[in-house]
Order: structure tokens, then C-alpha cells, then sequence
């Protein structure tokens, strides 16, 4: 398993520490796209919308548009999330199928998802969510782990096609 980056390690911790910070303070998480270019500092954040198939799907049009226009090599994405338990997870089309999503189901898991698309690589993690005495209705998670993955899909991949290659130093 290959570690996550040093350089996107380093720009990633404050984003995710802030994201705790939201939670931890009873606040909602709202989803977000962090669109950037390691080599010019740049990061320019892009809030998701959720608002149906077309809102997902303008949202992954429009960080396609912004990495071409700031030759990104990386997208960090932040979003809450339903995942199902290591015991259910082999179950999971026979769950779709009976409950109609992960959300409806009663083994769903509240999580944190991460999820970063580098012009080397795919990373990603999901964190379950737990209560939190900071503050009411708060909320916190774990450390995230990252870990890399040679074939993902989805709408919120494959956002950097090639947008900038870049030479640097990762590690």
C-alpha cells in the first residue's frame, strides 16, 4: 500500500482539522472540492451541491472547468457520507436492493469521506462519525487513513484529465 504524499499530507491536515472543527461545534459538514495546483500554492474551494442528479452532476462539470483553468494536479473532496459495516459491506447490492440505498438501510454507518485525485494517484478514506460532548449534536471522527486505489469510478473521479503534469517532489 502506498502512503499518501508528504506534500499533499501537509495541505490536507488543515482541511480535514477544520472539518472536525465544524462537526465538533455541532455544525453540519458541507460538502466541498478543494481544486488546486501543488506548484503555484493554489487551492480554490468549490461547495457541492446535493440537490438532485443535475446539481451533482453541475458540480463535477464545474470542477472539470476549474482544474483546466488553474491546471490542477489535485482535488480533495470532503463529504458526509453512509457506508455499511466491514460484516454488511459483502452484502451491499442485496442491501440496495431490499432498502433502496445505503441511507435507508438500518446497517448504515454515518462516515466522513475523503477522497483525492492526484494527476499520480487515487486516495481516499472513510471515517464513521461519532458523538461528540463538545458541543450539542456534536459530532467527531478518527484520524483518517488513507489508502491508494488503482481503479475507482463515480462522478467525482476523473476530474483532472490531465489538467496539469506537473514535476515535483511528493514525498
Amino acid at each position: 500500500m502506498q502512503s499518501l504524499p508528504d506534500a499533499y499530507q501537509d495541505l490536507l491536515t488543515p482541511l480535514i482539522a477544520q472539518a472536525r472543527r465544524m462537526l465538533e461545534q455541532g455544525e453540519s459538514l458541507v460538502p466541498f472540492a478543494f481544486v488546486g495546483n501543488l506548484a503555484r500554492h493554489t487551492v480554490q474551494p468549490v461547495e457541492l451541491r446535493t440537490d438532485g442528479e443535475a446539481g451533482k452532476d453541475a458540480s463535477a462539470a464545474q470542477i472539470r472547468q476549474i482544474a483546466q483553468q488553474v491546471q490542477a494536479d489535485f482535488v480533495f473532496v470532503i463529504t458526509e457520507a453512509w457506508t455499511l459495516p466491514p460484516e454488511h459491506a459483502p452484502r451491499y447490492e442485496e442491501i440496495l436492493a431490499e432498502y433502496g440505498s445505503i441511507g435507508a438501510s438500518p446497517y448504515r454507518v454515518d462516515s466522513v469521506s475523503f477522497a483525492l485525485e492526484t494527476d499520480r494517484g487515487m486516495w481516499a478514506a472513510q471515517v464513521p462519525l461519532k458523538a461528540s460532548r463538545q458541543a450539542p449534536g456534536a459530532r467527531t471522527f478518527a484520524t483518517p487513513r488513507f489508502t491508494r486505489f488503482s481503479e475507482v469510478g463515480g462522478r467525482l473521479t476523473g476530474l483532472l484529465d490531465g489538467a496539469a503534469q506537473t514535476e515535483r517532489t511528493l514525498h
